[in-house]
């Protein structure tokens, strides 16, 4: 469009001067959208980055933001040394397990329809850190629900009906999610 204005300046200026200025005038960026960010890290991004709020309240966020990324790494770091210790040594095994994206039958997109969908449809899938492997409990909100009970249930099961008995020891891994890990009840 630039060109079309001023046809004079074809080839007098480079891409990288309108790169620069677009960087430095604009406070846009480009790429691809997240689809399972966390929640947390998305509340203390727009703190930080909020006109309301003043400095001190800003620095506060930046650091809470700062000890749940050090959180979140120390959590992964201990996926990838249990994946190495249990690729080791058969009696350690590690499973990680989470639910899945709610599916809502029947998938209509009209908009008046939509409110009326009959059936939604969970997914909760429990990954073997050893083998790769991963199992999932597919089933509709009328035979269970994504309680904490019904986590419990899963694992028990899997655990039963597919975890060596060779195994000693066993390290559990779940994301933030309410119903799996806010909760007082343990496996024994």
């Amino acid at each position: 469009m630039f060109l079309e204005k001023y046809p004079e300046l074809e080839g007098k200026i480079k891409y990288q001067y309108y790169w620069e200025y677009f960087k430095n005038n604009f406070s846009l960026s480009f790429g691809a959208p997240v689809k399972d960010a966390c929640s947390k890290c998305e509340e203390l991004n727009t703190k930080i980055t909020s006109k309301d709020l003043n400095n001190v309240a800003k620095r506060v966020a930046a650091t809470e933001l700062l000890v749940h990324k050090h959180r979140s790494k120390k959590f992964y770091n201990n996926i990838k040394k249990t994946i190495e210790i249990s690729q080791q040594n058969k009696k350690v095994l590690g499973l990680c397990f989470d639910f899945m994206a709610v599916v809502d039958l029947p998938k209509i997109p009209v908009q008046e329809v939509y409110y009326y969908r009959q059936l939604s449809v969970n997914t909760f899938g429990i990954h073997n850190l050893n083998t790769n492997n991963l199992f999932c409990y597919v089933y509709h909100e009328a035979r269970a629900r994504k309680t904490p009970n019904d986590v419990c249930s899963f694992l028990v099961h899997h655990i039963n009906s597919f975890v060596d008995d060779d195994v000693e020891e066993l390290h559990l891994f779940c994301d933030n999610c309410a119903g799996q890990n806010k909760t007082t009840h343990y496996l024994e």
